[in-house]
């Protein structure tokens, strides 16, 4: 039995299911986390919901060969801390779970400043590094893995994913916009540093209009952020998406964006970076973004917002066309595909005696 932890999502869960069972079919059971009372179990066209406590004692009468951890929560390490030693433990690794890490975070964070975890916080990361070095393989894409061996004391087996989707299923947006609006960032996440984005914006004078995403979700930040552009930015007109909208209707409306403005110091909204390098958009990023430098590295044209003194009207035909053609590459079906393969096939080799 392959076992598949997977976070409630409602854009990213049914896509990583319609993978896992292009490749492993019906022999994968899945377990959609909500909370620890409350687990979606998803065992061929049956599905029930049960707590984590029933859940490891239906795992410990079962022969896993394999438990996946798409995005490894804290519920993730809980299981993972209850396996068979035999059981081959797979980390499919997707920015938030490892960059949030708090022996990683303040490597990604201005001047290294991270809040001080409450106990409840300390307590759960309790849990996830125990659970790390019962890790047999981590799923990647190359800039994420050279980022977990620098700060990570792992001997696991390392399989390359590029991305979840191939350059097929990247959402297509419209030809560019002659609107001259950015959008700045990807969600209500505070790693955006939308207000860091806004100064650099407005330095290059690249700012009169903008989007910013807010996931649908109301809380300290988001109105302070709110407040805070509303006093000190009053000429900037800012569309806030702070309802939930479906996927289709939200790339609508990013297509009426000429510009992307990243202020990410770490892995993090890559569909969305990849839809505007298609479509032929200027994208800033920050320098210091590992993930900036792997897509420099790559031969993608991005702009560190951070270090330019004015801004970037648009790309020429011959970048826009170069874009297109690397994301093409790095996104071929086939290679996905072979990824995937690679990831889901792989089992740790048991010791003899």
């Amino acid at each position: 039995m392959h076992i598949h932890c997977i976070i409630q999502s409602v854009a990213y869960t049914p896509k990583v299911i319609a993978k896992i069972k292009a490749h492993q079919g019906g022999k994968s059971v899945f377990l959609i986390t909500k909370s620890y009372r409350s687990i979606d179990i998803i065992i061929g066209e049956k599905i029930e919901n049960w707590s984590i406590w029933k859940v490891i004692r239906w795992m410990q009468a079962q022969e896993v060969i394999t438990f996946t951890a798409h995005f490894l929560s804290t519920i993730a390490a809980v299981l993972i801390n209850r396996l068979d030693k035999l059981t081959t433990v797979k980390w499919v690794v997707w920015g938030g779970d490892f960059y949030g890490l708090p022996q990683v975070k303040q490597n990604y964070t201005d001047n290294g400043q991270v809040d001080t975890m409450s106990i409840k916080q300390r307590l759960q990361y309790k849990l996830i590094r125990k659970a790390l070095p019962k890790i047999d393989c981590i799923i990647a894409n190359p800039c994420d893995h050279r980022e977990i061996s620098a700060h990570l004391n792992l001997s696991s087996h390392c399989v390359t994913l590029n991305f979840l989707l191939n350059a097929t299923q990247i959402t297509q947006i419209s030809s560019r916009s002659e609107e001259n609006k950015v959008l700045i960032g990807n969600s209500d996440d505070p790693n955006n540093r939308h207000l860091i984005v806004i100064q650099q914006l407005i330095k290059i004078n690249g700012l009169k209009r903008g989007i910013l995403p807010l996931s649908g979700v109301s809380n300290t930040y988001t109105t302070n952020l709110k407040n805070t552009i509303s006093d000190k930015y009053p000429s900037i007109s800012i569309d806030y998406l702070d309802r939930y909208i479906a996927e289709s209707t939200y790339f609508d409306l990013l297509s009426s964006c000429s510009h992307l403005a990243f202020g990410h110091l770490r892995q993090q909204g890559m569909a969305t970076l990849f839809a505007f390098l298609v479509s032929g958009r200027v994208c800033y990023m920050q320098s210091g973004s590992p993930y900036y430098q792997y897509m420099v590295d790559e031969g993608l044209t991005i702009y560190p917002l951070d270090c330019i003194n004015s801004g970037i009207s648009e790309i020429t035909e011959i970048q826009s066309s170069g874009n297109k053609r690397k994301i093409d590459e790095l996104l071929d079906p086939k290679l996905i595909d072979s990824q995937w393969q690679a990831a889901f096939s792989y089992l740790k080799p048991h010791k003899i005696g």
